[in-house]
This record gives C-alpha cells, sequence and structure tokens, in this order.
C-alpha cells in the first residue's frame, strides 16, 4: 500500500510508530513500487513529492528504523545491495498481483521466507 496516504495515517494512530519500533520480532514491508512505478495510485508522484527516491530503496528509507527485511519485485532486483547496505533483509520475487492467485503465491512467498530466513536467523 501506499506509504503516505495507508500506511502513515495507522503508524499516526496512538502510539503504533513507536510500538512498531520497539517491537522485537521480524517487521516486513512489502514495496508497492516495481522499478519507479506504482501498479496504481499515486505512491510514485508522493514519493517524488516528499523527496524520496521513486524506487523500492525509496520506500525502504521511508521505513527506515521500523523494517528489518523488504520485498521488492524481481525487476528490481538490482536494488538488493544497496538494500543490504542499509541492514534490511531482501526478499525478490514477482510482486505484481493481477488476481487471487497472484496475491496468495506472493503471501506464501512472504511468510515461509519470514519462517526460514528471518525468524530463524
Amino acid at each position: 500500500s501506499n506509504p503516505f496516504v495507508s500506511i502513515d495515517p495507522i503508524l499516526e494512530v496512538a502510539d503504533q510508530r513507536e510500538r512498531l519500533r520497539a517491537f522485537k520480532g521480524v517487521r516486513v514491508a512489502v514495496s508497492p513500487l516495481i522499478g519507479s512505478s506504482a501498479i496504481k495510485g499515486p505512491a510514485a508522484d508522493m514519493m517524488t513529492a516528499f523527496g524520496y527516491l521513486c524506487n523500492s530503496l525509496g520506500v525502504a528509507l521511508h521505513y527506515r528504523g521500523l523494517i528489518d527485511a523488504i520485498v521488492i519485485d524481481e525487476s528490481d532486483q538490482q536494488l538488493e545491495g544497496p538494500l543490504r547496505e542499509l541492514g534490511l533483509q531482501v526478499l525478490c520475487c514477482p510482486t505484481l498481483m493481477k488476481d487471487r492467485v497472484d496475491r496468495q503465491r506472493l503471501a506464501g512467498q512472504v511468510l515461509d521466507w519470514t519462517r526460514q530466513s528471518l525468524i530463524s536467523a
């Protein structure tokens, strides 16, 4: 979801941002951008307007201190190194969800990866 109009408002409720910052479990974000584009909505335009890089690295910088890992589209594999330099674990996989099957596939991949790579580490 759009970091600015969907996620940030949730983080502003009560003390959610601080609770997430203090959470001891694995915190994973899924980038809403593929390349420098959002599939729908204003996320890409907003990233640029608010001074962030318009890609998954910009998303990670927006969430800095709130996430341990990020899921990015396989077409953005070139960002894996810079994301790891931020101290993040990275999963590159197809993130475009056209239907329920795609949504289930992505959710399954993220959950499996989280269990195998992050929780057991």
